[in-house]
This record gives C-alpha cells, sequence and structure tokens, in this order.
C-alpha cells in the first residue's frame, strides 16, 4: 500500500475518533429530543408508539436514527481502518531516516529491522496501533521475583567469564560503587526480566516480568559489561542470566512519560544539575520515574493497576501535586503506552507513556511554580507544539547527528517522535520531517 494511502487512513482515522468521542452525546441528545415529541397518550398504546417511532417518524425521530446509523458507521469504519494501520504501519515506512539517524556504536544497522530506532534508542516491543496506544490496564505483571536478587551465570558468550566473580570484584575496586554500599545506598531496583504480548486482535495484553536487582549491579553493566566505546555489543543480547530473565542483564525499569498539556504542548524539562550522571541541563520529555515496589505491590499480592499508580507517584514527587489535584489537573483516561524502549546509551529498558492533562501549559506552569515537590530533578518547563516535533527533530539531528551532545538528552528523541506518531500517524510524521529537511536544505 502506498504511503499516500497510509497516511489517509491515519487522518480518517483521527478525524473518527474525535467524532466518536462526542457520537454518544449527540445519540442521548436526540434520544430526549425525540422522547419529548411522544404524545402522552402513546406512552400506553404500544402499537401507535412503533407507528410514530418507525413508520411515520417526525423529524426528531428521524434526526435520531440518523444519528444513531452515522454512529455505527463510524465504529465500522473505525474497525477496517485499525486492522489496516496495525498492518502497514511499521518500521519500513522510516527506514531510511531512521538509520541515518541512529547511533551505529550502538546498533548493529545493517541487521537492524524491527520496530522503531532514533538515535541511541530503540523500541523492543511497540503498539501494533500507535494511534490508539495501550491503555494502562492493558499492561500486565507475569510474574514478579522478590525472594532474591539476580545473579549472573557464566556464558560462553563472555568467554567463559565469571560475571558473579567480575561483579564482586567491580564492588571492591569501584570507589563509587564501594562507597554507595557503605552508606547502605546500594537500593533495590526493578529490573525488566522478560516481555510478551497476546496475539489475540480483540483482548491485546502485554506481560511483564520483574525482578530485584541492586544499583550496583546496574553500574556494574554500565561500567564493564558495556562500558561507553563498546555499546555495538549490545545489540544482541547474550544468554548470560538464570531462566527467569530470558537474557536481560540488570536494568532499572523507568516510566518515560511524555505529559501533554490542554493546548498540545508538549512539557520539556531542563534536567538538574544535580543529576550528574543523567546528562545535566539538557532537555527531556518529559520526566523519568523509576519503577518502585509501592507501584505494584498492594501488600497482599501484585496487582494490575500499577502503571496508573506509577504515574501518579511521578506527578507527585516531579510535580507536587496533590491526590486532589492531580485527578483535577490530569485527566488519567488519557494515558497511553506506546512503547518499551531499550535505552542505548546505559543499557537500560523504559515504557514510553503519554498522558494529557486539562490544563494549558501556562495555568500547569503557575500550578506547579508554587507546589511543594518532594524531588528537585523537574526545573524549567519548556512547551513543544506537537506540530513542531518533525522539524524540531531534524534541527537537533542535524546539529549533533543523534549523538546525545545537542540540546535534548539522548532519550528525548525516541520520546518525542512516539508522541508525533500516536497523535498524528507516522506517515505524516515522514512527510513533515522530510519537508522540514529540504526547507533547511534551501
Amino acid at each position: 500500500m502506498s504511503p499516500k494511502l497510509i497516511l489517509i487512513f491515519e487522518r480518517t482515522y483521527i478525524w473518527i475518533h474525535k467524532l466518536k468521542r462526542s457520537s454518544l452525546g449527540w445519540i442521548l441528545s436526540f434520544i430526549v429530543a425525540a422522547a419529548s415529541t411522544l404524545p402522552y397518550e402513546m406512552i400506553f398504546d404500544i402499537k401507535g408508539m412503533m407507528l410514530y417511532v418507525f413508520i411515520k417518524p417526525p423529524l426528531p425521530i428521524l434526526l435520531m436514527w440518523g444519528c444513531c446509523v452515522i454512529a455505527l458507521l463510524l465504529f465500522v469504519l473505525d474497525s477496517l481502518i485499525v486492522r489496516t494501520l496495525q498492518k502497514y504501519n511499521d518500521f519500513s515506512q522510516l527506514e531510511q531516516i531512521m538509520r541515518e539517524n541512529a547511533d551505529n556504536s550502538c546498533f548493529n544497522l545493517e541487521k537492524y529491522s524491527n520496530g522503531f530506532i532514533w538515535g541511541q534508542d530503540r523500541t523492543i516491543l511497540v503498539c501494533s496501533n500507535i494511534i490508539e496506544g495501550y491503555r494502562t490496564h492493558q499492561i500486565h505483571l507475569d510474574s514478579v521475583i522478590t525472594d532474591k536478587y539476580y545473579r549472573f551465570q557464566d556464558s560462553p558468550a563472555q568467554c567463559s567469564t565469571d560475571l558473579n566473580k567480575s561483579y564482586e570484584d567491580f564492588i571492591r575496586t569501584d570507589t563509587t560503587a564501594r562507597i554507595s554500599i557503605e552508606q547502605n545506598n546500594d537500593n533495590d531496583k526493578w529490573m525488566l526480566a522478560g516481555i510478551s504480548k497476546t496475539c489475540n486482535r480483540d483482548d491485546q495484553r502485554v506481560y511483564l516480568k520483574l525482578q530485584k536487582t541492586k544499583w550496583s549491579m546496574n553500574r556494574f553493566i554500565w561500567c564493564k559489561v558495556f562500558p561507553e566505546h563498546l555499546l555495538d555489543k549490545k545489540a544482541a543480547l547474550a544468554e548470560v542470566a538464570d531462566d527467569y530473565t530470558k537474557g536481560y542483564y540488570p536494568n532499572s525499569l523507568c516510566l518515560h512519560l511524555v505529559v501533554i498539556t490542554a493546548d498540545r504542548k508538549v512539557v520539556l524539562n531542563k534536567i538538574s544539575g544535580v543529576n550528574s550522571n543523567d546528562y545535566p541541563y539538557t532537555l527531556a520529555a518529559t520526566i523519568g520515574e523509576q519503577l518502585e515496589i509501592s507501584d505494584f505491590n498492594n501488600r497482599t499480592d501484585y496487582n494490575n493497576e500499577f502503571v496508573d499508580r506509577w504515574i501518579e507517584r511521578a506527578f507527585k514527587e516531579e510535580f507536587g501535586l496533590t491526590e486532589t489535584n492531580y485527578h483535577r489537573i490530569v485527566d488519567a483516561d488519557s494515558a497511553r503506552v506506546l512503547a518499551f524502549v531499550e535505552e542505548g546509551d546505559i543499557y537500560n529498558f523504559s515504557m514510553v507513556t503519554t498522558v494529557t492533562l486539562n490544563y494549558s501549559f501556562e495555568d500547569f506552569k503557575r500550578h506547579i511554580s508554587v507546589a511543594p515537590v518532594m524531588d528537585k530533578e523537574f526545573t524549567d518547563p519548556v512547551p513543544l507544539d506537537i506540530k513542531d516535533i518533525p522539524g524540531e527533530l531534524n534541527r537537533h539531528f542535524k546539529n549533533c547527528r543523534g549523538k546525545g551532545n545537542g540540546d535534548y538528552h539522548p532519550a528525548t528523541a525516541m520520546r518525542l517522535f512516539l508522541t508525533y506518531a500516536h497523535f498524528y500517524g507516522i506517515c505524516r510524521f515522514k512527510n513533515e520531517y522530510q519537508s522540514a529537511h529540504r526547507r533547511r536544505n534551501l
């Protein structure tokens, strides 16, 4: 199918979704209007009512039926277009652009042909219909291993190196890790140990395996297993872990939350200088929040509302929103999980999620400027119109070639791309990106 036809499908899908949101209100309005025209004496005259409603309906009744037919057509078209988008919205539509803007020190671009790739990030799982996205209740916990920490095993892929012994040597010799352990700051982390999804189109779900690890284990991976100049080794994950982890190294599963204001602005955050290990003073879209046990443990078992709790905690800790303000300011039903991403600069995994506010950017900025905050990572909010994302990414990659040394945090490019595709579609992104590229080269 041609990209132009896919673009038409994307725009039609977005238009249909706007109509669907208000279709129920139309139907209810016309039903009330039609009921108000029904003569009182017909309430007890079934035959007369049937004649009035179905055989010789007045204008209000005709409008009610017309609205019902339009709503039915919208749902049918929506279903057909979804099937088309799931089939054709794939990596191939953006292959050339992505390869030009991917960091080849992180990934083997000659062999890469699955998912999306931008800068130093790649998707390991992406929603088949990115315009719709996964709702939070579609993300489930398959298993959570809490009774033991992750342990390495010997592996031929590592030339029979005993990674357990290497880790023990590392925490004795690495100053930062040793001080952290001595000061009792080697905190527990929750790693992504496995991921899968159902193939049922009518009931799509994502299942996650989680396992407990430590900060020092993650630092060992960053500094020794995948040091900065050997990132290309990550292109194929080695089978070095036990059966629970399915080949994943220790990591810290992170929520990459993109906050969208009511006036369609992405809230960008200038990362505080306090975070010396996370590209200080660069712009991130919008916040990152590592998973904690309080998000998925309700003291009796492990629940599947953890994404909602994770998002609410992120707003509380980063923006200082109370529970009452959160439900007033944030449209929690708008939250959509778009993809699970591997961060190539440090070997980590994140869940890219968007959520829309009920406030405009200026109103939200005024509110959080006076709210007490628990963390100091969010410092100086900056707006970016969603429609400007293709041009902004073109400017960013032309200036720094996606190496993470520009205005943005290395993970921001992937988040912005996914956000634009969620709101406007992949083919429109391609068209707008290429138009911005041509204008910049004039």
